[in-house]
């Protein structure tokens, strides 16, 4: 059995996406009484009828879009554990103020969750929508913006950054899309099939259509644009960085004649951003970390288009015409890339206007909730066994004969999302933070879909 010690789960869906910042997160709450599993969100909610007493924070007990199973939720609550809900993708919304509530509902019912649980809201506006949806009930409901986007020069990200970045080219310029709704990893018509069924009526079905049409003509244009910047420009290189949902080998093929563009996926946004002179974006997320790293940005919205992310089309310089974009490349220096008319973005992103981090409304809200939790310990043994046999399943869908290739794409797709954890790495990262915050990090590292960080005893 382990010590007695009260509970953490941090689940990843997308390590590039997550990874550094949840190991900071973990360090941070990280006591002698408190030990923080970071894990493949699948294997998490497996070991959840394994340990007792802690907080849940994210949103993957919820295996997919409301109205959804409960079984994961239900184990939690029966092992004392309170739900700290937060979406990694709450506050980036496409359409208008109706398509993000509709958006919002989609992604949590508040009425399912008891009263010692707490929804984590990117911003004010997610915060009063989940308010209006249950006004009598005891809710704790915050306002805690992304800490991702704590990206100020000397914050904890940053200085990790600069001390891990895995990128050695610079002075290039990048493209990132989100076009997975075309553009599937899996298959053009994954995104499209999975919001489908969830339609409950005629005008979730239209607008799900018009999503997917819409995206593609503005794919089209953006590729149409990439593709004159690049015959413009044969000695400049170039690098496309696309959402890690879409399908890598698509660009590759599209782009296959130029030789001053590469596609990549390895290391995370951040690391590519930091070393480019400028980003070009339409509706991705990237447009506002490199906003909080105080990059050249162009938002390119060559085409009026409701059911866009257009909340970042402010985001830098706004651009609608490819022509535009060759020259602003040939003199930078006399455009202005100032981010404007910031409303809209910044009720659904507190980062814009927070005075605190996101890290420390986080630690706080995280550690008030583990405050009404008993310590209890767990037995160590099923937690590996259990872990060593959700590896070896992955792995055996993987290679099996017997499995569809639908099964193996899936699996692919699954892999590229979550290679798993590299120990060298992690280890390197730990003494980093540790630094960093000033604290004693004890690692345990189990395998590659999971470790569990608690703070070191010197005694």
């Amino acid at each position: 059995m382990y010590s007695k010690k009260k509970s953490v789960f941090i689940p990843l869906e997308i390590s590039s996406r997550e990874l550094d910042y949840k190991i900071i997160l973990a360090s941070l709450l990280a006591e002698q009484n408190v030990h923080c599993f970071v894990g493949q969100h699948n294997l998490l909610n497996k070991l959840l009828k394994y340990v007792k007493g802690g907080v849940y924070f994210g949103k993957n007990v919820f295996p997919e879009r409301f109205p959804c199973n409960m079984d994961y939720f239900n184990t939690l609550k029966a092992q004392d554990f309170s739900l700290a809900y937060y979406h990694e993708e709450g506050g980036v919304l496409a359409g208008d103020m109706d398509d993000w509530n509709e958006e919002l509902e989609r992604q949590l019912n508040p009425d399912c969750l008891n009263n010692d649980d707490a929804i984590l809201c990117w911003g004010q506006y997610q915060k009063n929508f989940y308010k209006s949806l249950v006004p009598d009930k005891p809710l704790s409901i915050y306002k805690v913006g992304c800490p991702r986007f704590d990206l100020k020069q000397g914050s904890e990200i940053c200085s990790l950054l600069d001390k891990t970045s895995r990128v050695k080219e610079s002075g290039y310029i990048l493209f990132n899309t989100n076009f997975a709704a075309v553009n599937h990893h899996i298959d053009n018509l994954t995104w499209f099939k999975n919001t489908n069924r969830k339609d409950s009526n005629i005008h979730q079905n239209t607008n799900t259509i018009s999503i997917y049409s819409q995206t593609m003509e503005v794919m089209g244009n953006f590729l149409e644009m990439i593709a004159a910047v690049l015959s413009e420009f044969p000695q400049k290189q170039f690098y496309l960085r696309p959402h890690p949902s879409e399908d890598l080998d698509f660009y590759k093929s599209i782009f296959n004649g130029f030789n001053n563009l590469e596609v990549v996926r390895e290391y995370t946004s951040i690391e590519w951003i930091k070393e480019c002179d400028l980003l070009i974006q339409n509706g991705c997320t990237t447009s506002l970390e490199a906003h909080f790293m105080n990059k050249k940005i162009i938002s390119y919205y060559p085409l009026p288009n409701k059911n866009n992310v257009n909340i970042t089309r402010n985001i830098g310089k706004n651009v609608k015409d490819k022509n535009e974009i060759i020259e602003i490349i040939k003199a930078p220096e006399k455009y202005l890339f100032e981010s404007n008319d910031l409303e809209n973005i910044s009720n659904l992103i507190d980062n814009f206007t927070a005075a605190k981090t996101s890290f420390m409304k986080i630690k706080s809200i995280l550690n008030k909730m583990l405050s009404h939790k008993t310590e209890a310990s767990f037995n160590m043994f099923y937690i590996m066994l259990r872990t060593f046999a959700h590896t070896s399943l992955i792995k055996i869908k993987e290679y099996g004969k017997f499995f569809s290739s639908t099964k193996k794409k899936n699996i692919r797709y699954f892999n590229s999302n979550f290679p798993g954890f590299d120990k060298n790495e992690l280890e390197q990262k730990i003494m980093i933070v540790e630094e960093i915050l000033n604290k004693k990090i004890l690692l345990q590292y189990i395998n590659k879909d999971l470790f569990i960080i608690t703070e070191k005893n010197d005694h």
